[in-house]
């Protein structure tokens, strides 16, 4: 299995699967059919793009344009023209208050303290009770989208 980084553009061939993960909230609204159409150009007839971005319960950062719920990006999607079909929308990761607090006491301005054990023990809750959420306090939007053949 190979990884590759960067623009579209520079990337030769087309793949299996291609994922934009967390970059279509910083493309200008005029540009987001810009970005799509080239993802879905380097997907294989029958591949699966994938785009996560973050959602409208997380509060809006300064580098970012917008953040999405659902509608948002199969609006944005489907209004690009790209040869894509969108297979599932998927709220994820809820970030639970405990861990907020745990998070700031370890990783701050002042220290960053690992606890290696106990992280791993965390997450793994996180990745059973918390990766799939609904609406409400999702803080990514995962679209997993096909390429028609």
């Amino acid at each position: 299995m190979d990884f590759y980084t960067g623009s579209a553009d520079d990337i030769d061939g087309e793949y299996d699967i291609a994922i934009a993960a967390e970059v279509l909230e910083h493309v200008p609204d005029e540009r987001v059919s810009e970005f799509i159409v080239p993802v879905a150009k380097k997907t294989k007839p029958g591949g699966v793009a994938i785009f996560t971005v973050p959602t409208t319960n997380v509060r809006l950062n300064r580098k970012h344009y917008r953040h999405y719920d659902a509608s948002i990006i199969k609006q944005q999607i489907e209004a690009s023209g790209a040869p894509l079909t969108i297979e599932k929308v998927e709220y994820i990761f809820h970030l639970p208050w405990w861990l907020r607090v745990y998070s700031r006491l370890c990783s701050n301005s002042i220290l960053r303290i690992e606890f290696p054990f106990l992280s791993k023990s965390i997450w793994g809750r996180v990745w059973k009770k918390h990766r799939r959420v609904g609406a409400g306090d999702g803080r990514h939007l995962l679209a997993v989208t096909r390429k028609l053949v």
